[in-house]
């Protein structure tokens, strides 16, 4: 495939999908040589453990050779006619990955004389790295910042194929400028009425005319801020916060994300979403003085397809939540001073870190089904302790299964 793609004369963008493959490529390979590593790595007979290591590493010296056999040629001339590096950059790419997995085995191996070819197979490892690109070779000598530096860099572009890229949309939507208008119009019709009335009563020159215009003007502002609330209110549904466009590695868009971000109160919420939460006597207790504050965050993410790495690798997408928790944290205390009782000892305060719980309920609705988890996130004024999964629940339309953790 990724010859065929040198030899397409009339596509422009041949060499734009070409280095796409050598990056799903290095992927690819990645993968399968991490679950490998880890695979090895577990096993407890120390010679099936060697022989596997041995078998690996003759392996990745047959793809690092069959790489530069195939492409070494066809790079040089298509750096020659469109100055892509992508070639270099793979390689480099794979010789680190690859440096780093054979250390890894060696460092769990014994110092066995049989193991001689898979040091001599690092060594040149490094001696060619260190040749062709020395950027990427540590030294005791600096704080490698550059070495660093450049491998971050590096694994971005590498791994470019596997995120999608997204934009955010610039201006109001129409729904949005519409309720401008009607807002607008509401206050500029009592505004006007207002006008016409007091003119038709003292006249068109009169100071009472003045003084009514002053006040209408002032409650024309205020209904154009009342009806502006009150229609946001009724289209929430259909306005989020902000909306995004988003586009594949080859800057083609293949979808929109829409998202919204409001406090609610627990009456408003999905009643799936309230089973979730499974408010106890004991969350009624802790919420007697101050009722919960509720973050209510919706995202609906619409793809035309999901893009995949190879034909044989089923489309996946996987979504990131952040939750920014620094300013709850600066307003935490440190510790809790309480009495601890016991029969033998007088009873005496002791010092602990105050624990905070927020409550997490996720929902993801897909063609599949509806899924539900949920998350209880221990914090301290230190930061998070640790998150506890709590429920997950699954729901296909026909059968629902239920799990507590």
């Amino acid at each position: 495939h990724l010859n065929s793609l040198l030899k397409e004369e009339g596509d422009e963008n041949a060499h734009i999908k070409y280095e796409e493959s050598l990056k799903k490529l290095c992927i690819i390979y990645k993968s399968i040589l991490s679950k490998k590593k880890k695979e090895i790595l577990r096993m407890q007979d120390l010679p099936k453990k060697t022989s596997e290591a041995k078998k690996l590493v003759f392996s990745l010296s047959s793809y690092l050779k069959l790489y530069r056999t195939t492409f070494s040629k066809k790079a040089h001339s298509l750096y020659e006619k469109t100055q892509s590096t992508v070639y270099f950059f793979c390689e480099e790419y794979l010789l680190i990955i690859t440096s780093q997995a054979v250390t890894d085995l060696l460092k769990n191996l014994p110092n066995d004389p049989s193991l001689k070819k898979i040091r001599a197979f690092n060594a040149a490892l490094i001696t060619y790295r260190r040749k062709f690109y020395p950027e990427t070779i540590p030294t005791d000598s600096c704080n490698n910042e550059r070495p660093l530096f450049r491998w971050s860099i590096l694994k971005k572009y590498i791994d470019m194929p596997m995120f999608l890229d997204i934009q955010p949309r610039e201006g109001h939507s129409l729904l949005v400028h519409s309720i401008y208008a009607v807002a607008a119009a509401a206050a500029m019709v009592f505004a006007t009425a207002i006008a016409f009335v007091w003119q038709d009563w003292y006249g068109a020159l009169s100071m009472q005319l003045f003084i009514s215009l002053v006040i209408a003007y002032i409650f024309k502002d205020r209904i154009k801020e009342i009806f502006r609330d009150h229609l946001f209110s009724v289209f929430r549904k259909w306005l989020p916060d902000r909306e995004q466009f988003i586009f594949d590695s080859r800057k083609n868009k293949i979808g929109k994300c829409k998202e919204s971000s409001r406090f609610e109160r627990w009456e408003k919420l999905p009643k799936d979403i309230r089973t979730a939460r499974n408010k106890t006597h004991f969350v009624d207790i802790l919420n007697s003085f101050h009722n919960e504050n509720i973050l209510y965050y919706s995202k609906d993410v619409s793809l035309k397809e999901l893009p995949k790495l190879s034909s044989i690798e089923a489309p996946g997408i996987v979504d990131i939540s952040r939750l920014d928790i620094s300013g709850f944290l600066r307003h935490a205390d440190e510790v809790l001073n309480e009495p601890q009782y016991s029969e033998f000892i007088e009873e005496k305060p002791f010092r602990g870190e105050k624990v905070y719980h927020v409550d997490l309920v996720r929902k993801t609705t897909t063609k599949d089904g509806v899924t539900i988890k949920r998350y209880r996130i221990v914090l301290t004024y230190a930061g998070i302790r640790r998150v506890d999964s709590i429920l997950s629940s699954f729901s296909n339309g026909t059968e629902k299964i239920l799990s507590h953790i």
